[in-house]
């Protein structure tokens, strides 16, 4: 049987896709810290980084300073 889940915060979808992308950049940095002795951090990857997090802290800006 399959349960439905009741959305009870108006942009509860908003803030999990946000919260899903935090977490694809958390495995990012994981996967950096974790192989740093195998290869030198590049610049690209960093930047890529922080673009990721810049435009989930963008979306997490937007939605707390929009109206429900």
């Amino acid at each position: 049987m399959t349960e439905r889940v009741v959305k009870v915060y108006p942009k509860q979808e908003q803030l999990e896709d946000i919260v899903q992308g935090f977490n694809k950049a958390l495995v990012h940095v994981q996967y950096l810290l974790a192989n740093h002795h195998e290869s030198f951090i590049d610049k690209s990857s960093l930047r890529a980084l922080q673009n990721d997090l810049q435009v989930q802290i963008h979306k997490l800006e937007k939605l707390y300073k929009t109206k429900a």
